[in-house]
């Protein structure tokens, strides 16, 4: 038990060292682009940086922690919900101190308000998957990811940018939320015996998302205009950055390979599945009556107690 503490509490300095650096870094980077110049430029700042905060959590658990389905459920489900009151609570005040009004505020300029009241009923639909019997929570528990993507499209298209950078950027993190959107559902819909089938590649696509709309803000794209940055120049720069944030955390989270891994690749899934099938229901306190009645019974995770004494996550 005290090493399995000693772990957690090592994984835990480590993901605090690596979003301590991320915000360094994106401010140093902020500040020389004159980012707080103007009271405009500088309100959007928070404005990026937090919603690609919510994303970014939610990509860095997808790839750093094997969880069973129904803890990353109420994992992104609390999360979601959480975020979208904090936002919601926040704007609401805001308007009611400069507009003096709420309810006409949001029906005329609510779109970022009515956004994040979407992300917080996905947040309940992931809390309900987890609380369904298994033939239905499982295969309604990515969908949630595909109503965010979707209705992450359509915010973007009614967000109008001021330039090329800005337009280009915001589509960009577009794309990949798509991604990372259809690589969750993929899993699910397809009767994947591997119930973490999408999860870690999800949340590669996520952290290239995060950081590309983090570089859409209007400081940076203001910046790039005056300096006449090429365009694809621009958002290639700003692709460079989560790559080597993906290398960094996969390095310091995922296992690493064994000699034995290098012989049996091409079956790994096959190998998981019998390895863990047993343990994977009741880590994740799933009946084992409704193997019965799953078609093709996929696990339901890694085996958390193997993952937990080896990482602590």
């Amino acid at each position: 038990p005290a090493s399995s503490e000693m772990v957690v509490l090592s994984n835990i300095v480590k993901h605090g060292i690596l979003a301590g650096a991320q915000y360094l870094l994106l401010t140093i980077m902020c500040w020389s682009a004159d980012v707080w110049s103007t009271t405009l430029t500088a309100r959007q700042f928070p404005g990026h940086i937090g919603p690609s905060t919510f994303i970014m959590i939610i990509a860095i658990a997808a790839l750093c922690c094997d969880w069973p389905w129904r803890k990353r459920c109420e994992f992104e489900g609390k999360l979601s919900i959480t975020a979208s009151i904090v936002y919601i609570f926040g704007e609401t005040v805001q308007s009611v101190v400069t507009k003096g009004r709420v309810a006409s505020f949001y029906i005329k300029h609510g779109l970022h308000a009515w956004m994040a009241f979407v992300i917080g009923l996905c947040g309940i639909l992931l809390l309900t998957s987890a609380q369904l019997e298994t033939n239905a929570g499982y295969r309604i528990k990515d969908v949630p990811h595909m109503f965010f993507a979707v209705a992450f499209a359509f915010f973007i298209y009614n967000h109008k940018q001021p330039n090329e950078y800005g337009v280009n950027m915001h589509w960009v993190a577009t794309a990949w939320i798509l991604i990372g959107g259809f690589l969750r559902l993929r899993g699910s819909t397809l009767g994947d015996t591997d119930s973490s089938s999408g999860v870690k590649e999800s949340g590669c696509a996520y952290i290239m998302a995060a950081y590309t709309f983090t570089g859409g803000q209007l400081g940076l794209t203001l910046w790039a205009a005056r300096n006449s940055a090429n365009p694809g120049s621009f958002v290639l720069a700003w692709h460079a950055i989560p790559i080597i944030v993906i290398i960094a955390y996969a390095r310091t989270f995922c296992f690493g390979a064994s000699p034995s891994d290098y012989q049996h690749t091409n079956n790994i899934t096959r190998t998981n599945s019998n390895h863990t099938r047993g343990a994977m229901f009741l880590n994740d306190g799933a009946d084992n009556s409704e193997l019965a009645s799953f078609e093709r019974s996929p696990f339901l995770g890694d085996d958390s107690s193997t993952v937990v004494a080896k990482r602590g996550v």
